[in-house]
């Protein structure tokens, strides 16, 4: 009877296991670089805003225009913030939780005409992560 007892606890403990990480994305693991080189735009930016738009989630960036290492294309020199979306929804990938007034390192793709990151793009906290001033 006790052996029955813990293979039930266990299998529950499976289940619920099985249940977190059915609701996780899964990201490729890739070196820095190659997230550096698979990026449309990578640039530090101190976070300023956020709001839900349409399914997504839209951080509202400060870029430091001397640290944009890639894409200097798509960032508008005249305008104070840029915008960067991501996915509302965990299972694509997306809601990447920026702190308000943190610096980053933030890496991402053009998707139509706008800035998308996701968790699988390269993005480092400036306090936690690396000297970024």
């Amino acid at each position: 009877m006790e052996k029955l007892l813990v293979a039930a606890v266990m299998a529950f403990t499976l289940g619920i296991m099985v249940t977190v990480e059915a609701d996780r994305c899964l990201c490729p693991v890739k070196h820095p670089q190659q997230k550096f080189c698979n990026s449309d735009f990578v640039f530090v930016a101190t976070v300023r805003g956020a709001q839900e738009a349409n399914g997504y989630l839209v951080y509202d960036l400060k870029v430091s225009h001397e640290k944009v290492f890639k894409g200097e294309e798509f960032v508008d020199r005249a305008q104070k913030y840029i915008k960067v979306f991501t996915s509302y929804n965990g299972l694509l990938c997306g809601r990447p939780n920026l702190v308000y007034l943190e610096k980053y390192l933030i890496s991402g793709v053009m998707v139509d005409d706008h800035m998308e990151i996701s968790y699988c793009d390269w993005l480092l906290n400036g306090r936690t992560s690396l000297h970024l001033s």
